[in-house]
C-alpha cells in the first residue's frame, strides 16, 4: 500500500511550473510507464482494501487518479458493472476537474472512462446522469470543442436518448474545424504538452483521445444533430446539419444516411421556408442530386404541393402518404407542415397589402375570426412578420393587421446597439474561423502527399516545351497605328 500511494504521489512534482516542455515529457512518460508496470491488477488489489482515490485530488493527480479508476472499472466489468454511486460520483468528479496536459498521455484510459460513464447510465435506464459528465470532459480536454471525435458521437447518442437537447447545444453550436490525424504533425511542439494553439496538435489517433474516425460517424453526428434541432423546431439549424451529411464525401456512392437526410432537408425547408430549396451543384456533385431526387419523389412532389398553398390538396397528399411518411420516420415533420401551411399564408400577405381587416384573414384561412386573430397574434409573437394588430375604438369594427415593410418600425424594429451587438458577434465568429482555415491550410502544406503533387506539379513545369513564344513587349520604335479618331 505504501509503494502504491508514494508512486501514485510522484507526479505532478511541485516544480511542476518551472518544467520545460521537454522536462515535462520526460518526467510525465516516465511516470506513466511506472503505473503500467505496476499493473492494474496488482493496483486493483490495493485499492480494494484501502480506497486509494482518498489520497489524491483529481485536479491535481489526474494521471493517478484516472488509473486508479480505470483499475476499479477493470475490476467491475468481471462483476457485469453494476451501478455503483461511489464510483459515478468519483468519476463525475474527474470529468468535471482533470488536469487536460496530463490526460493527454493517458488518452485510451480517458475514452475508457467516458464509454464505462456513458454504459453505466445507459445500463441504469438513466442516460441523463452521464450527459453533463461527457459534456464536461469534451470541454475540459478541447475548450472549442472544434477537433471532431468519438466522443462527440457518444455524447449525441446520450442526449437523443434522454432527450437532453438544450444540454448539447453548447457542442452543437461549436465549430467543427478539424479531424484526428494518425499522428501529430507537431506544428506547434513536439510534445502533447506543447502550447497548441490547435487542439487537433494533441488530439490524434495516436493520442487514444478518440478511437478512428469513419465517413459514417461523421454522418451520425450530424444527423443526430439535425435531429435535436428538429425536436426543439430550430429549423434552419437542422436544415445546416442535414447539409453537412449531404456533403460528406461519398466518392460517388449515395448512403441511407444521405437520402433519409435529404427527404427532411426537403421537408424542413418547406416547413422554414415554404418551398423546397435546390441544392446548388457547386457544392454538391450533380450525380448525387439526381441520385437523391430519385429516391425521394415522394417527397419532392409533397414539396410541390406546399408551394401551391392548397391545404385540402396537402391533407390528401399526407394521408395517401401516412404509411410511407411512418416508416421513414418523418410523419411528425409532414404533420408540422400542416401548421406551416397558414403561417406561409399570412406572411405572403404582407406583400399585396400594408393593412387588412382580421375578417379577410379568417376567410383565407377557413377560422373564424376570434380564432384567426389568436393565429396571427403568435406568429407575430414568434417573430415572424412585422406587424401589428390594431383594435378600433368603434364596437362594431373588427381588429386590423398591419404590416412594416422595414425594421425602422413595428416589433422588429433594430436598434444601433442591437446592430452593432449584431455585428460584433458575426465578427468575431467569422475571425474564428478563419484561423482555423489558415491552420489546416497550414497542416494541408505539411503532408506529404501534397509535398509530392507540388513536386510532380514543378517537374512537369520544367519539363513542358513552349511550342510557341508571343512577344508581350513595347517596341518603341514601331509606327503607331492611325487613330481614326482624330480630326482630319
Amino acid at each position: 500500500m505504501a509503494d502504491l500511494a508514494s508512486l501514485l504521489l510522484e507526479f505532478p512534482p511541485q516544480d511542476v511550473e518551472q518544467l520545460t516542455p521537454e522536462e515535462y515529457e520526460a518526467r510525465i512518460t516516465a511516470f506513466v510507464a511506472s503505473l503500467r508496470e505496476y499493473g492494474p491488477q496488482r493496483a486493483a488489489a490495493v485499492d480494494a482494501e484501502q480506497d486509494l482515490l482518498k489520497i489524491l485530488d483529481p485536479s491535481i493527480n489526474s494521471i493517478a487518479y484516472l488509473f486508479v479508476l480505470s483499475c476499479r472499472a477493470s475490476r467491475r466489468t468481471l462483476k457485469a458493472r453494476l451501478f455503483d454511486s461511489t464510483f459515478w460520483d468519483r468519476a463525475a468528479e474527474f470529468l468535471r476537474t482533470f488536469d487536460p496536459v496530463q490526460v493527454r498521455y493517458a488518452g485510451t484510459d480517458l475514452r475508457n472512462l467516458l464509454e464505462v460513464v456513458a454504459s453505466l447510465a445507459m445500463q441504469s435506464q438513466s442516460p441523463a446522469a452521464a450527459v453533463l459528465p461527457l459534456r464536461d470532459a469534451i470541454f475540459r480536454l478541447d475548450p472549442s470543442s472544434g477537433t471532431f471525435t468519438s466522443n462527440h458521437v457518444l455524447f449525441l447518442q446520450l442526449c437523443i436518448s434522454s432527450r437532453c437537447f438544450n444540454e448539447s447545444l453548447p457542442i452543437l453550436e461549436s465549430v467543427i474545424h478539424s479531424f484526428p490525424t494518425a499522428t501529430p504533425l507537431q506544428i506547434d511542439g513536439p510534445y502533447p504538452c506543447s502550447d497548441h494553439h490547435d487542439s487537433s496538435g494533441y488530439i490524434t489517433l495516436q493520442s487514444g483521445l478518440t478511437a478512428p474516425i469513419t465517413v459514417s460517424d461523421v454522418q451520425d453526428y450530424y444527423s443526430m444533430g439535425a435531429l435535436i434541432y428538429i425536436g426543439l423546431h430550430q429549423w434552419y439549424e437542422a436544415a445546416m446539419f442535414l447539409e453537412h451529411v449531404l456533403a460528406t464525401p461519398s466518392q460517388g456512392a449515395v448512403s441511407g444516411l444521405m437520402v433519409e437526410a435529404y427527404q427532411r432537408w426537403v421537408l424542413i425547408s418547406c416547413i422554414y421556408y415554404g418551398e423546397a430549396k435546390e441544392l446548388s451543384t457547386k457544392l454538391y456533385q450533380p450525380n448525387l442530386i439526381r441520385t437523391l431526387k430519385a429516391c425521394s419523389k415522394a417527397y419532392d412532389h409533397l414539396a410541390e404541393v406546399v408551394q401551391s398553398r392548397n391545404a385540402s390538396r396537402l391533407q390528401a397528399e399526407i394521408l395517401a402518404g401516412l404509411q410511407k411518411w411512418h416508416e421513414d420516420g418523418n410523419l411528425g415533420l409532414v404533420q408540422e407542415l400542416k401548421t406551416s401551411l397558414p403561417l406561409f399564408a399570412v406572411i405572403n400577405l404582407r406583400c399585396t397589402y400594408a393593412a387588412l381587416p382580421i375578417t379577410a384573414v379568417a376567410t383565407l384561412l377557413n377560422l373564424t375570426p376570434d380564432a384567426a386573430t389568436e393565429f396571427v397574434e403568435d406568429v407575430i409573437e414568434a417573430g415572424h412578420i412585422n406587424a401589428v394588430l390594431e383594435f378600433p375604438d368603434a364596437a362594431s369594427s373588427g381588429p386590423v393587421l398591419r404590416f412594416f415593410h422595414d425594421t425602422c418600425g413595428g416589433p422588429l424594429v433594430t436598434t444601433e446597439d442591437q446592430l452593432v451587438a449584431q455585428l460584433t458577434q458575426q465578427t468575431s465568429r467569422t475571425v474564428q474561423i478563419a484561423k482555423h482555415v489558415r491552420a489546416a491550410n497550414h497542416r494541408i502544406m505539411l503532408r506529404n502527399d501534397y509535398i509530392d503533387s507540388q513536386r510532380r506539379r514543378a517537374k512537369q513545369k520544367q519539363e513542358e516545351v513552349p511550342t510557341a513564344e508571343v512577344e508581350m513587349g513595347w517596341d518603341p520604335t514601331a509606327v503607331p497605328d492611325e487613330d481614326i479618331m482624330v480630326d482630319s
